[in-house]
């Protein structure tokens, strides 16, 4: 489950490293370009090796709950995407923010009422009155928050040191937190059968945040090397985050099957 869950986050910072290889070799087209390719190369791996499998029996599909989902989520990422940090809460009171935050808002109290009356819901809501679910969301949001942040490190790194990095090569700084998830999310997954996931956890959340508090110490990252040692501490958290919630996601799993269990 370790290594189910890391190769999101290694996806996920990879990208930004081959954006900067391709920029470099040629032009910003092929970064949209070059997904062709490997779309189809995983719809036809997808129809040979993915079983088939249907429901014994049809029930209607939440047609209803899909469409508030996507309104709901498209109009607070437009939302958000449109806030001017820089006059935050005048841009607050634009057109292209706060109707759109607004049916957000009001479609996040909405969806779940059409959930509980759905045959079959898109998101079946009783699953979140288990404390492992909402746990296991926690760590997701906290692990997400942590991986979004990293998108930012070629940026800073070129106005920290721009007389060594600028916009080609920055992506490379990724690597150290690529790498040290890479050796980090296997390790993970044996201390979870040995200290569980409380341990995990706590020691993941401590990494990560001594990582960024290195990236914020400016005199520190005006260095390559302390780049490269905040980019390692991060990877590191991040891999223990995700190795324990997918340890998390998996003993709720368990858990559920169990309940579904025919008693003798």
């Amino acid at each position: 489950m370790g290594l189910i869950g890391a190769v999101f986050g290694l996806a996920f910072l990879v990208g930004p490293i081959l954006g900067g290889i391709i920029l470099t070799v040629t032009g910003w087209q092929w970064l949209f370009i070059i997904n062709l390719p490997i779309a189809l190369t995983v719809i036809i791996m997808g129809w040979r090796v993915l079983p088939v499998s249907r429901p014994a029996s049809g029930r209607p599909f939440d047609l209803a709950g899909m469409m508030v989902l996507g309104i709901m989520l498209a109009s607070l990422a437009f939302g958000l995407n449109q806030i001017d940090t820089q006059n935050f809460f005048s841009s607050l009171a634009s057109l292209s923010v706060w109707p759109f935050l607004l049916i957000g808002i009001v479609l996040l109290f909405v969806f779940p009422a059409i959930e509980r009356k759905a045959e079959d819901p898109i998101l079946n809501l009783n699953l979140f009155k288990s404390r492992q679910t909402v746990i296991a969301s926690m760590l997701s949001a906290g692990a997400g928050l942590g991986e979004s942040g990293m998108v930012f490190i070629p940026a800073l790194a070129v106005a920290a040191m721009p007389s060594i990095i600028n916009e080609h090569n920055a992506s490379y700084l990724l690597m150290p937190v690529v790498l040290a998830m890479a050796v980090g999310s296997p390790l993970v997954g044996r201390l979870l059968d040995k200290f569980g996931s409380k341990v995990m956890v706590f020691g993941g959340t401590l990494l990560l945040a001594a990582g960024m508090i290195m990236l914020s110490n400016s005199s520190l990252i005006s260095m390559l090397w302390g780049f490269i040692a905040s980019g390692a501490v991060i990877g590191l958290g991040l891999s223990s985050l995700l190795g324990a919630r997918c340890g998390t996601s998996c003993s709720m799993k368990l858990q559920l099957q169990i309940a579904h269990l025919p008693k003798a």
